[in-house]
Parts: C-alpha cells; sequence; structure tokens
C-alpha cells in the first residue's frame, strides 16, 4: 500500500507542470530551465521528488530525454507516466511546442474530470459488499442458531428418526457457514479495492476491516437466540 501511495497520485500536479512547460515554451525556456524552476515550488506537491529527480540526472550529463523517461519508472498513475514519456519524445523527435505540451495537459486533465466522475458513481457501490456480508451472515447465523435452539428443546419430538441427527449437524453447519463467511469477508474487501482503486492490493484494508467485523458478528449471533428459552418438560405437555 505504502508502495502504491507513493507511485499515484500524480496527475494533478503533472498536468500543472506540462501547462507551465507550454507557457515556458512561450517566453523561450527549454524544459530543463521550467524543471529548475518548479523543483522546488510547493504548487507541484508531491512531483517535486520527480523534477527533482528529473534535475539530478540533468546535472549528471543524462540528456533530459532520458532523464523524463527515467523519472517516469518511478509513477505508477498511467497518465502521468505517459506524459512524461510524451514530452521526452517530443523532445527528441523535435515537436516540443507549446501547442502539443498544452494539448496532451488538456487530455490529462480530461481523463482526471472522467475518473473523478467515475468515482463518485461507483462509491456507492464500495459499501455493497458490507451491506451484504452482514446482511447474509447475521440472516444465515441466527436462523441456524434458532433452528438449533427449537430442535434442542424439542428432544422428545426429535429423538428418533431422521430428525434426530439435526441436533448433531446443526452447529457443524454453523461452524461452516462462520469459516466461509470469514473467507467472503476477504474476498469482498479485495474486491473493494479492484473496483474502488482499479488494483485488487488496495483492498486489503477493506479486506481486514471485512474479516474483524464479521468475526464479530459470528461471535454475537451464536449468542442471540431468536426462541425463547423453553423447558422440556413444558414441551411435552
Amino acid at each position: 500500500m505504502r508502495e502504491l501511495k507513493e507511485g499515484t497520485g500524480y496527475d494533478v500536479y503533472v498536468v500543472s507542470f506540462l501547462r507551465a512547460v507550454a507557457e515556458g515554451l512561450r517566453a523561450g525556456l527549454n524544459p530543463a530551465t521550467v524543471v529548475k524552476n518548479l523543483k522546488d515550488s510547493p504548487e507541484m506537491g508531491k512531483f517535486r521528488d520527480i523534477l527533482n529527480t528529473i534535475y539530478a540526472y540533468s546535472l549528471l550529463g543524462v540528456p533530459i530525454k532520458d532523464a523524463f523517461k527515467i523519472a517516469s519508472e518511478r509513477i505508477l498513475d498511467f497518465s502521468s507516466k505517459v506524459s512524461l514519456i510524451s514530452l521526452a519524445d517530443m523532445i527528441e523527435i523535435g515537436s516540443l511546442t507549446p501547442e502539443t505540451v498544452e494539448s496532451l495537459a488538456e487530455q490529462v486533465d480530461a481523463q482526471i474530470r472522467i475518473r473523478r466522475n467515475y468515482n463518485a458513481k461507483i462509491r456507492v457501490l464500495l459499501y455493497a459488499p458490507y451491506i451484504g456480508i452482514i446482511l447474509a451472515l447475521v440472516a444465515s447465523i441466527l436462523l441456524g442458531n434458532a433452528m438449533f435452539t427449537l430442535i434442542s428443546h424439542q428432544s422428545y419430538s426429535f429423538a428418533y428418526g431422521p430428525l434426530s441427527s439435526a441436533t448433531v449437524v446443526l452447529p457443524k453447519s454453523l461452524y461452516v457457514i462462520s469459516i466461509s463467511a470469514l473467507f467472503n469477508s476477504f474476498l469482498a474487501g479485495l474486491l473493494v479495492g479492484k473496483i474502488g482503486y482499479g488494483k485488487t492490493a488496495a483492498g486489503f484494508t477493506h479486506a481486514a476491516v471485512l474479516v474483524v467485523i464479521t468475526a464479530v458478528l459470528v461471535i454475537i449471533s451464536l449468542h442471540i437466540s431468536l426462541i425463547p428459552s423453553i423447558s422440556p418438560s413444558s414441551t411435552s405437555l
């Protein structure tokens, strides 16, 4: 998760950087000078680390186009990575103009808006696994526990016949349901990470939370009975 956070979240700053490069080109500045001027700017946020990497490689004599490509390897965001590689390609083929850089910035900005709209629409889906796991688990455990309580107190009715084994089978069934619920909770957490963040690894936190919630609900549900306590003597009357 730490590596994911360090490698993402650059898109907004890359848009600002691309527009700064476009303005610098209009003012007659080359990309290396723009990088030097922006590497310590607070407006660049966490992207300053990438700019400092580019600047450090340029001081070592590495061509600026190669410095962009090297720095892009630290970025996991697709749009930001492609933007730096595109800048390097523009420099290499001589097509680096204010218009092309501005167009690249507009494309990244449009992708950011699309992603925000997508996240706003799927936000409700992030809570669906939580609600589904809780409802399914509580219903299954409470129903099984109620059936077991009813059967265990109807000792005379279920003493013979096929139903006599129900008092043995039901506790085992509740145990299997509890174990499978923990496993399903873990998978549901990974699903939340995939839906919400596009990466399965981002769902481990949700998976841990769901497993803990499930374990607590299992313990609580096993001690809740929907059937009032009935003595065997009263049932035989």
